[in-house]
This record gives structure tokens, sequence and C-alpha cells, in this order.
């Protein structure tokens, strides 16, 4: 069968396009290079962007709009947030030893301002209200209008341009900056003169930010029906052999790495600003976030069947115990990223007891309806901006506390004290709608990421005239094991749920964008397990017309990678792939990116050895499958290794070549110093 040629031009999202699409398709592995490094030829030619890497389209227009109001200097730029804690977050983040000189940015250049907008709804480029994803993918969700009107306060953190990279982190690392959509509904205020700009304007001391309590007080983004839901629907999934998951007790955030960021703030505010025992392959913003904080991180690398990381872990947490230290808490992402090695949790687990530290599991390619860490974790992390929302056009993170948590009541007392609502209503309603079909959508990309896994293993890795070495995937790792120790049992789902369904109203939701404890206790949930329907389907159970169910079966989700030769061999393959070229996962269309080689190119060759001691190697090129059809992906994924292999064979010749010559040349040598 002929491959198809992806027709999407440069620096464009996955189709269909929309204004709030969060991929783009870069193809080519030096570009993913360039990107990494910033290079200005790739940013502009960027139609859409991944929202983390920087304010861009509406945001980067407020911005624009609201610059000469502040009263900036034309040295500045300006990023947007609506909390006040970015203020100290901010000044902490530019000025580190951790930014490169070059990029550091002294306390006193940081100026601070803050304007109060109204929001306008609903977006005009989301006008539709009642179309269903199963028929319409990924267009439910539209014409919201909760909260038109309502005044919404920003704090705006102006640096100088010509430092970017060391006060962008702060955008890039925490994940809390303002959306797409919450930037579009304030910009008709901004552009029509409906801002009022604050009297108040800071700039830091050279040494401490200012003062928390001297920055105005915040209004924070109003709470609304879809929170509600939302939380509903993620606690429902998250539950299992930990017990039901309630929704007051899933906080919801702008972005994963928003999630894991409060988390974390939240955790050293319990447990003291101790030492992060971080296992395995993360992502590098969680890196980051880590190992710059205050309590510093402990890595250990290699997770797998074949190490010995929970003896090393037992022997430093006794270490650390003996010397008065304390360790904050254990982070793991289950299957790490990108080289889906599952760490042994039930054993984690037992350690983390032994010591009395809690265990914070990032699920997220794991994901929600194939594995149940409840009563493995004390925290769990996931960016549902992935597999649950799946259509690649709206962010969000959650963390969720099941009842078995060790540390369950001082964890949530602290989330709740410190929770202020980040997260605009508009995109939790677009989040929502996309999860109507996350059962039906996952069902495919298990399918999928297993038949391509599997015909690479079998067709490829075994055998001996192929430049794969490996294939990457929770199967068909030395950890399997451990990832079949936690998946679910098959379980019912209904066939067919809609958005609106999963909206259900109710006066639990405080509108200050707080949330309370009488608040919350109005609404309730029954946890999804491994033998039973889940929450998600009881709670669309219609008592006049039950819906029709179907079995899920679990399955290994959509993330794997694929391991060759050499860069060289690994670059053919890459550069012949018709199938979306960039960063994201959980997508309904193919994604490809050469994910270790692009993110760690500038980091120092001893850091890269470091990374290949545990498997993170730049000769692998990450997947994340879609929705496609299996036969097309498989036909894809041929043509590409049909252009490896022939550059693989290439290699080897060339490879022969120089060994001839240089045996030419040292019997040469030898022969002129015998007749000598």
């Amino acid at each position: 069968m002929p491959v198809k040629k992806i027709d999407t031009a440069f620096g464009h999202s996955l189709p269909p396009e929309a204004p709030h699409n969060i991929t783009f398709h870069i193809p080519g592995w030096e570009t993913a290079r360039a990107l990494r490094r910033g290079e200005k030829y790739v940013y502009d030619r960027l139609d859409s962007i991944y929202p983390r890497f920087g304010p861009w389209r509406e945001v980067k227009e407020l911005a624009n709009v609201l610059h000469p109001l502040f009263s900036l200097p034309e040295s500045h730029s300006l990023i947007l947030f609506p909390s006040p804690a970015i203020v100290p977050a901010a000044v902490a983040f530019a000025a580190s030893p951790s930014r490169k000189p070059e990029h550091r940015v002294h306390p006193h250049e940081l100026l601070f301002r803050a304007v109060d907008l109204p929001l306008t709804l609903p977006l005009p480029s989301e006008p539709q209200a009642d179309l269903d994803p199963l028929a319409h993918p990924g267009r439910g969700g539209g014409g919201d209008v909760h909260a038109h009107g309502a005044v919404v306060r920003l704090y705006a953190v102006a640096y100088p341009t010509d430092r970017a990279p060391g006060a962008l982190g702060v955008w890039q690392n925490y994940g809390v900056g303002i959306s797409s959509r919450l930037a579009a509904a304030l910009l008709p205020a901004a552009r029509d003169g409906r801002a009022r700009v604050l009297g108040w304007s800071a700039t830091a001391a050279e040494d401490a930010a200012p003062a928390l309590e001297a920055i105005p007080q915040a209004t924070h983004l109003p709470l609304g029906p879809a929170h509600e839901a939302l939380r509903r629907r993620v606690a429902g999934l998250a539950g299992g052999k930990g017990g039901a998951v309630r929704p007051e007790d899933v906080w919801l955030y702008p972005t994963g790495m928003g999630a894991v960021y409060r988390a974390s703030q939240a955790l050293h505010e319990v447990r003291g600003h101790g030492t992060v025992a971080v296992l395995g392959s993360v992502f590098h913003s969680s890196w980051a976030l880590f190992g710059e904080g205050q309590g510093g991180m402990k890595h250990f690398g290699r997770c797998g069947g074949d190490s010995r990381v929970i003896e090393e872990l037992d022997e430093w947490l006794e270490g650390e115990r003996q010397a008065g230290r304390k360790t904050a808490f254990i982070f793991a992402e289950f299957p790490c990223n990108p080289i889906l090695v599952s760490v042994d949790l039930v054993r984690l687990k037992q350690v983390a007891d032994k010591y009395d530290v809690p265990v914070v599991l990032d699920e997220t390619i794991g994901s929600f309806c194939n594995i149940d860490v409840s009563h493995l974790a004390d925290v769990i992390i996931t960016s549902i901006t992935k597999s649950l929302s799946g259509y690649a056009n709206v962010m969000g993170g959650a963390v969720s506390i099941p009842p078995s948590s060790r540390c369950y009541a001082a964890i949530t007392a602290a989330l709740r004290a410190r929770f202020r609502n980040e997260y605009f209503h508009a995109d939790a309603l677009k989040l929502l709608a996309n999860s109507a079909d996350y059962h039906a959508r996952s069902a495919v990309l298990n399918r999928n990421a297993l038949a391509l896994a599997s015909w690479l293993a079998r067709e490829h890795v075994a055998r001996a005239e192929s430049p794969v070495v490996g294939v990457l995937y929770p199967p068909f790792t030395d950890s399997a094991a451990s990832f079949a120790a936690v998946m679910r049992e098959p379980y019912k789902v209904q066939a067919r749920t809609s958005w609106e369904s999963l909206l259900r109203p109710s006066e639990a939701a405080a509108t200050d964008g707080t949330t309370t404890a009488a608040a919350a206790a109005t609404t309730t949930t029954t946890s999804s397990s491994s033998s039973t329907t889940t929450a998600a389907t009881k709670a669309n159970d219609n008592d006049d017309d039950e819906e029709e169910e179907v079995l899920f079966q679990p399955g290994h989700g959509c993330l794997l990678a694929v391991e060759f030769t050499s860069i060289r061999v690994a670059i053919a393959f890459y550069d012949h792939l018709s199938v979306f070229h960039g960063p994201h996962l959980g997508a309904h269309h193919t994604l490809a990116f050469p994910f270790n080689d692009a993110i760690w190119i500038s980091a120092p060759q001893e850091f890269k050895d470091y990374l290949r001691s545990f498997g993170a190697r730049g000769e692998q090129v990450r997947i994340s499958v879609g929705l496609e059809d299996e036969e097309t992906l498989i036909d894809t994924f041929k043509a590409a290794l049909d252009k490896a292999e022939e550059e693989w064979r290439a290699e080897l010749r060339e490879k022969e070549e120089r060994d001839e010559e240089a045996a030419g040349a040292a019997g040469a040598a030898g022969a002129a110093s015998s007749s000598s």
C-alpha cells in the first residue's frame, strides 16, 4: 500500500487546524535539534506551538496590547500569570546560579505590574455548544459563557528581552501561565480600553523579591460547573485498590507541569525542604524543577528489572535517616518517559513506608484506564493534556490523593489551604468534552501501540540483519512484570458517552476560585476498580434508558520508542517517517520525535553519558501512536525502516573500507619497518 505523505505545512498543527491547538509539525531530525536550541529560523515559521514552550498567539498578543499600558521600557518583554505567587518564584528562577551567566537576570532587573480585565464570552473561535466528540472529534465544549464579565486579575513579569531564556523558564517549568483561551477572553477588554492597571508596581531588591503581602491580592479565575464535573471525571478514573478518590481530593491546574509544581510545593510545606528522590527517566522540566529545588534531588537512573534500584534507594534512605536529613518525597513516572521502564511499585511502596516517605507517581503515560496505582501512591499526578484529552487542543493537569495515602490528611490540608484556581473554565469544559470518548480512543491507542511494537520486535529486533536494536514498550522491557502488576482487569464502560452527560452542575463549587470543605462535601463519586464498572460509566447511567456497555481491555498506553544502531541510521529512519514530527503524546494522530537527542542536545557530554547509563540514548525515536488504521501505521513504518536499512548497510560498507584502509596502512608501515 502506498504510504500517505504528510501535507501539513511546516510549523502548523495536526489537523484539523484550530486556534487553540497545541501541536506543530516540524519535519526532520535537525529541525528538532534547532527547535530545542531556540534557533530563530524555526520559531519564525511556527504557526502553532506547545503552550508551555512560551507565550504564543493570543497570549503573545495580549502581552503586546498590555505592554504600553504598563509603562515598561522597550527593552523588556512580559509574561502573564493569574497568581501573585509567581513574583517571588520568577525572581528566584531568573537569578538562580543554575541559569547560564549570559541569561541570568538580576532581581532588580525584573519589573512587576498587575491589571484587571473582564472576561468576554463566548470565545468567537468556539461558538458550538452541542457538538458530540464522537461525531465531531475534538469539537465539543464550545459556546461557554460561564462568568462572562467577571474580572480577572493578571500579574505581569517583565524581563530584559535579550536574556529571555533566563526568565521564560518560569513559564516553561512551572506551567502556571495563562492559556490561549483565557487570553482570547481578555483581549477584547484590553483592546477597547477596559483594562484597569493597578497603581501597584514593583521592582525586586538586589537580593530579594517584593514581599508577597505587599502584592495586590489575587481575584483568581472563577470556578464553574466544568471544574466540578472534570474533578468528578478524574476522581472516577483515578481510584481503585486504594479506595474511591473523592472529587474534593482532585485539584486541577493549567498544565501537567503546573500539577507537578503545585503538588511539590504542598509536599515541601508538609515535609520541609528535603531532598527529592527521583527514580528513572523523567520529563526534563520535572528534572529541572526538582534539581533546582531548595533540597535538591537524588537521582536513581537504572530502574529496570535487572537493576538494584530498590535496594539502592533503601540504603540511601537509611543513610539520610542516620544523618538526620529529611527526604521530601519519592517521585517516579510510570512508566518512564521516554524509555518506558516500569519501576517495581510494590517494592517501592514497601521501602517508602519503612522510612515514612510519600510516593508521588506521574501516571500520565500508563494512563488511568490501563493502570491502577491508587494503592501504591500517596499522590497521583496526571497531565490530562495527553490521553484523557486526546485531541491536542487544550491543556490541563490534575493532582489526585487516594484515601489510602499515608499522609492523606496532611497533603489534602496543604493543597486545600494554598489552592486558588488558575485553570480557566473554558479550558476545563473543552477537556471534559474531549474526555467523553476516552475509553474508545484508548482502546485504539493501546491496540495500535502493541501492534506496532510487536511487529518491530518480531520483524526487526529479532532479525540479525536489522539496524533496530530495541523496541521500548512496557511488555518488551525487562520490567514488564512491574507494569503488569498494576494493570487493571477488564471492566465495562458505556459504549457511547455524550460530554453533556458528564457535565452535571451543582452548587458544590465556590465562585471565588477557592475550595471549601463544605462545598466539596456536596459531591460524591464511586471509584473505578480493577473489577467493577468505572465511576464515569455509573455517573452516566440513565435510570429510564440504560446505555449499552462494552468490555474495556486495559493495555500499555500509546507511547513507545525505537532504538537504532547509530544516530546516523536513526536520522535516516526519522527523516523518511511519514507521520507528524513534533513533541506531545496521546494525540489523535501519530507523532514522532527524537526526544533524547533533541531535548539534551546542549547538555554536557558527561551528562549525556549518564543518561545513556540508564537507557536514555540519542539513537532512540519516541513514538506516540494515534488513531490511524493499524495496517496503515505498520506500512508507514516499514517504508521508513527500509531507508534506515539502506543507510545502515552504507554505514557498514564505509566502516569496512576504513578498516581495510587502516589494515593496509598498518601493513605497509610494518613492511617498511622490516626492510629498514
